[in-house]
Formats: structure tokens, sequence, C-alpha cells
């Protein structure tokens, strides 16, 4: 057939990606479908829109896969706007003056509705499927349908009278109001101003999917949110799964990390506190110590200073005795003249040297002779007799046996020496202290007991050896500062006592409770506790130790229970400790501060230290973590084993 000039409204019109024109030419009587290829489609220069009055040269053609009639248009050009599309832009111009359409007088969908009510055809149409099956495919409760027509001369007032059910039932957060595509005939239905205003008087939010994202009607403009198709209007009712989702575990960490944040806070607010409230028997304790380590060093001083000022004494008379001879010789030479015995009865005189006073040695003294001679030696012999007897009812020492002011060479400090020889007047004890040649006794230094230095023992593994169960920042601080603490008061606590001397389980059991107790106990438990830990560990032991501790609790499992529950249970500070007993069987003991099994019946086998220093940076004073991961992974059966025997 020839090409055909046809006149008619644009209807339907679809620009496809390929560049292809498609819709639908009519007029009152009928209807006709056309298409324009892109080729002829480039040649126009204006764009085709819906409800235009074109008029087109075409070909009748038959779309064979089809069998349908259709033209192919050839060229088109303008006739004019439609009438229903003048009327929608009279209708939609005067609305919009009213402020119907106005942004700010639409309300915000709720984030999440639990129930949507869907206003759409009661035909089930495909449209209204896809909204239900969108619908049911978002987390929200329930939904409700409230039928139209949808389509034909009553769907408007259909369509008011279902919002205003909706309304009056007030059971649903959200409406969509839905319809599948068509002509704009199809669709006209929302193009009337009952529908636009029962839209905005609806006290419920309403969400408008009408046809496909080109069509566009007076009820989308006047809803809170319009939506392209029914689905997407679904979508637009009800959040997504996947989102609701991604931000459920959004607020999942942020509360975890925020409960983390504080647990941590408390935690050092409780660490704080908990040093500034101290136990009143530790304190006790403490001020036991000082005061011994105060006494201590008080003793050790005035010891110190006695001994001082004791030879300094001795040092000044030393020194009062060189220089006395120097001073007056000639003096003490006449007082020794003086002091000698005289003759009785006129024998000659010789001269005698004093053993004792350099100065008698120039000295001229008359010795009797003859008759008086024997009378002068019997007085003597009868005075030194009385002497004696005087002496010693007093306690006194003769003259001979006193203590020279210098002795002679080679002679020990305090060493007694002979003394004057007999006939020598200055054997009298008057005599030579008169002459400044009388010395005090000097007492003999008792010899010193050898002072036993106690020295920090060596880890039996590297600091790092343990992680990551226990890092090398723990036992920098707790080996390397806190035992080193206890070792370096013990050594200055034990100095000038009787535990000097003695070795550390010696002195754990003799001490009393006090100072050199407790640095001496904690030092032992220390080395015993690094000891019964082993890169490694854990498991169960075997043997004579794996049978007593099945026989006593029936089990390892029950065992680690039992210990795990002791350990956790032990109040404040201290030690939980495996020991065996008198009988050869095995128990779990508390001990608190510095108790250790050394001064009881008990051996020890293996121990945990409960102190929170062991086991704050790792483990955050999380005592039952530390302690189920001593059991799991560090314990040393070996060497328990090794103690039990």
């Amino acid at each position: 057939m020839a090409p055909l000039w046809v006149a008619g409204e644009v209807s339907n019109l679809t620009l496809a990606r390929s560049g292809h024109v498609y819709f639908t030419l009519k007029d009152a009587q009928a209807q006709v479908r056309c298409v324009m290829f892109r080729s002829r489609a480039q040649l126009i220069d204006w764009a085709p829109r819906e409800g235009m009055q074109v008029e087109v040269r075409a070909l009748v053609t038959l779309y064979e896969p089809r069998g349908d009639f259709q033209l192919n248009v050839e060229y088109m050009r303008r006739a004019g706007l439609g009438a229903l599309y003048e009327a929608f832009v009279r209708l939609r111009d005067r609305l919009a003056t009213e402020g119907l359409f106005d942004e700010a007088i639409k309300r915000p969908l709720p984030p999440c509705p639990r129930t949507i009510g869907v206003v759409t055809s009661a035909r089930r149409s495909r449209a209204a499927r896809r909204a239900d099956h969108a619908r049911a495919a978002q987390p929200v409760g329930r939904g409700a349908r409230l039928s139209d027509r949808g389509a034909g001369r009553g769907a408007p007032a259909e369509i008011v009278a279902a919002l205003g059910r909706a309304a009056r039932r007030a059971e649903c957060d959200v409406l969509l109001l839905c319809r599948g595509g068509g002509s704009i005939e199809d669709l006209w239905a929302f193009n009337d101003e009952r529908v636009a205003r029962a839209v905005r008087a609806c006290p419920i939010p309403v969400v408008v999917g009408v046809g496909h994202e080109s069509d566009v009607t007076i009820a989308d403009l006047a809803a809170d949110r319009r939506a392209p198709t029914p689905t997407a209007a679904a979508e637009l009712a009800s959040p997504s799964r996947v989102e609701l989702l991604e931000r459920i575990a959004a607020f999942r960490g942020r509360l975890r990390r925020r409960l983390a944040r504080e647990l941590e806070t408390r935690m050092q607010l409780l660490d704080h506190l908990s040093r500034r409230i101290v136990h009143p028997g530790r304190r006790l304790q403490a001020q036991a110590a000082l005061l011994e380590q105060l006494t201590a060093r008080f003793a050790r001083a005035s010891a110190h200073a006695v001994e001082r000022e004791r030879w300094r004494v001795v040092a000044l008379a030393e020194r009062a005795r060189r220089a006395l001879p120097r001073v007056a010789p000639a003096r003490r030479a006449r007082r020794c003249a003086r002091r000698a015995p005289a003759a009785r009865g006129g024998g000659t005189r010789r001269p005698v040297r004093c053993a004792f006073a350099p100065g008698c040695g120039r000295a001229r003294a008359a010795r009797p002779a003859g008759g008086a001679r024997a009378r002068l030696r019997d007085r003597a012999r009868r005075r030194r007799s009385r002497g004696a007897r005087q002496r010693g009812a007093r306690g006194r020492r003769p003259a001979r046996d006193l203590v020279r002011a210098r002795p002679r060479r080679g002679a020990r400090r305090g060493q007694v020496l002979s003394g004057a020889r007999r006939g020598c007047p200055h054997r009298r004890r008057g005599c030579l202290a008169r002459f400044g040649l009388l010395e005090s006794r000097v007492p003999k230094a008792k010899p010193r007991r050898p002072h036993m230095e106690h020295k920090l023992p060596a880890l039996p593994y590297a600091m790092d050896a343990l992680r990551p169960h226990v890092s090398k920042e723990t036992f920098e601080y707790h080996y390397g500062k806190h035992h080193q603490a206890y070792v370096t008061n013990l050594n200055n606590l034990i100095k000038g006592t009787e535990f000097e001397s003695l070795a550390l389980e010696d002195i754990v059991r003799k001490a009393p409770a006090g100072g050199v107790f407790n640095n001496a106990a904690q030092v032992w438990n220390h080395t015993f506790f690094w000891n019964s830990m082993k890169p490694g560990g854990g498991g169960q032991a075997g043997g004579a130790l794996g049978a007593a501790i099945g026989k006593k609790w029936g089990g390892f499992d029950a065992f680690k229970d039992a210990f795990a529950k002791s350990a956790v249970g032990n109040f404040g500070s201290g030690w939980t400790w495996l020991v065996k007993k008198a009988d050869g069987s095995v128990d779990i003991a508390n001990t608190s501060n510095a108790g250790t099994p050394l001064t009881t019946s008990d051996k020890p086998l293996l121990t945990i230290d409960v102190w929170e220093h062991a086991y704050y940076i790792d483990y955050r004073n999380a005592r039952p973590k530390f302690v189920e991961t001593f059991l799991a992974s560090l314990a040393n059966w070996d060497f328990a084993s090794a103690n039990f025997g």
C-alpha cells in the first residue's frame, strides 16, 4: 500500500534504548499501534510527548511474530495538544496554585511500619501481585488490602472511598495506592481532582505507584511519596532487610565497643580504689615490717656508734700515754724516787730502773743494804701477801696482769702482758694510773658470722617463652620488679641478725611473723611459681602423681574443676597449692599473702599466684580466665611429679 497520512493523539509513548519510538495513535473512535525506527526518529528536531496531537506519514505493515497490525512511521509533525492532556495541565496548574503539591506539607514515611495497606484493584492485576510480593519480602508486621475498581468511570469514587475506609480503620502505618501500566485513558482515574484531595486529606502517609516510570498523574503529585512502579512503592514503604541487618550489626558493634570501654574504665577505677583501700591486717603487717626494719637499723647504728666511741677513747688514751713522757720526764722521775721505799738504818743505796715508766730509768734511788735490807724485804713480803688477799677478795687482778699502755711489737690488742719487775715501785696500781700508764682492757671482738646475700633466681625459660598466655611485659613487671623487690628487702632486713647466714628455706621456717618472714616467703613462693609453669605445659599428670590425683578426686577433670574453684574463690591476694600430705595423699590448699606450705607438714607440688599483678596486664583482672589458661596450657606437671617423688 502507498504511504498514508494519519492524525491522532500520541499515547503509550516508549523511547527505547535502541533509539526506536513506540507509541499508540488514537482519536475518539479508534487507535492503532505505531513504530518509528531510529533512522527516521533522528530526522525530527523535537521530542514527542504523551498526549500530543500529531500527523504522521506511515506505511501499513504487519508484525508477523505476533500478527499485529501497525503503522511504520516515516515522518511526524505536530498538530496541537490533545484534549486529555490539556485537561491534565489545567488541573495540575490549579492545584499547584492552591499549594496542594507543596513539599512542606508532605509527611515522612515511618522507618519500620508494622502494617502496610494496599489500595488496588480487586481483580488482582499483575501490578497488584508485584506490590504484594515486594511487600511480603520486606520485614514488616502484616498487610491489609483495600479494593477499588482501578479504572473506568466509577474508579475515582471507589479510590476515594477506599482511602476513607483506611483512615477510619486506622490500622495501617502507611498506604500504597497502586495500579499497573496502561494508556492515559486507563490511568485517567488517578488524574481526578477528588482522588488528589482524598490523598492529601488522608491522615495516613500515602505512597502512589501508578503505571510505569514515564506515567505521571495528579495523584503522584499529591502523594507524600511517588514511586515509578507498584514494586518500587512497596520498597519505599518498608525498609530493606539487608539495610536493617547492616544497621543492627553496626549498632551491635558500637554497643560492644562502648561496653568494652565502659568496662575497662570501671575496672581501672576499681583497681585504683582497691589500691587506696587497704585491708587493716595488711596495713598492720606493713607497719610491723617497717618497725622491724627501723629497729634493726637503730640497733646497727647504736652498735656502730658505741664501737666507734670506744676506739676513739682508746686512741686518745694511747696518744696521752705517748705524749706524757716528753712533757715532764724529770718530774715523774722525782715523783718515782720519792715513792721508792727508803732504807731504815744507814745502808748504802743502789739505783734501780723501772720497767714501766721511761722517766724512772734516769732516776737514782738508793737501795738499802745490810740488816735494813732484810727488814725491808720481810716487810714487803708481808705487804704483798696482805694485798693479794685483799685484791682476791675484791676480784682485782695483781699488778703484773695489768695491760700495758703500749703493747710489745707483735702483740694483739687486748692481750694480757707481764707486769713490772718485783721491787719496782710502779707495780702498784695507783702509781701506774697516776702516771697514765694504766689502760682499760679492750675486749676482743666477736667473730662475725659470714653474711649470705640472696640473689634473684634466674627464670627457667625466656621472658617471652610463655606467649601468648603470659606476655614479656608481665614478666618484666612481676619478675623483674616485684620479685626483685622482695629479694632486696630480705637482704636489707637480715643484715646483723641471726638470719644473715641461713639459707632461704631455713629463714622461712625459723623467722617469726613480720618483715623477714614476709619477704623470704615471697621470694621462695615466686621462685616455686615460675617453675610451676613451662612452655607447652598443661595436659594431665602421669605416674604416681596422676594416680594419687585420681584416687583423691576420681578423675583429672574433677581435680581441675576443684583446683579452679579453689583458686578463683581464694579471697584477696594469695596462693593456691597442690600439696602432698604426710600420709602420701594429695590435696588443695589456699594461703593468703606470704603464706607457704613450708611452715606446715605439707610438701608443695605445684602452685598458682592469684595476686592481681600475675594476670592484670594479660587478662585485665579476669582471674577465672587466667586459672583456666594455667591448667590448660601452662602447668608444669613434670615439675610437680618430681616434687611428688
